[in-house]
């Protein structure tokens, strides 16, 4: 016989989890090699699309980025053209979350972004991320479709 999951358990909210609190995750798919997507992202023009204002941070495990008054945090994992693994802490917050962004080939000109950041707070704080992510990838497969089309 199934087994049935008892109804007077209310429902969970979305993107609560057990172990690491609110989570969200986002991702699309770029017409660009992982190499294009790496070099855009670590670059003077797209950090600041998804960091605020990195003011010069050098993406090397241990550095720290951002102020108080913004989000700020430091670079845990760094695997050159694959994954960046941080902590992202803004102000009202009462800790750090988990960032970790990387990317995935699928094809030689095709490269998935994949944003997870997991210990939020609440949902609140969850969807305000989940737009923010979305956003910084809009503007990075605009940008990145108009160098790959030059």
């Amino acid at each position: 016989m199934a087994h049935s999951h008892s109804n007077d358990r209310p429902a969970k909210p979305v993107g609560l989890t057990e172990s690491v609190g609110y989570q969200i995750g986002v991702r699309r798919t770029l017409p660009c090699s992982r190499l294009e997507a790496w070099n855009y992202l670590v670059s003077s023009q797209g950090l600041p699309a998804w960091l605020g204002d990195p003011q010069g941070l050098l993406i090397e495990v241990g550095n720290v980025y951002g102020s108080e008054d913004t989000a700020h945090g430091e670079i845990r994992v760094l695997r050159k053209e694959q994954q960046i693994r941080m902590t992202w802490h803004q102000l009202a917050w009462s800790r750090p979350s988990t960032l970790q962004i990387r990317l995935i080939e699928v094809r030689p000109q095709a490269t998935t972004v994949s944003i997870h950041q997991e210990h939020l707070d609440d949902g609140g704080i969850r969807l305000q991320m989940k737009k923010k992510w979305e956003e910084a990838l809009a503007d990075m497969s605009e940008r990145l479709r108009c160098e790959g089309a030059s």
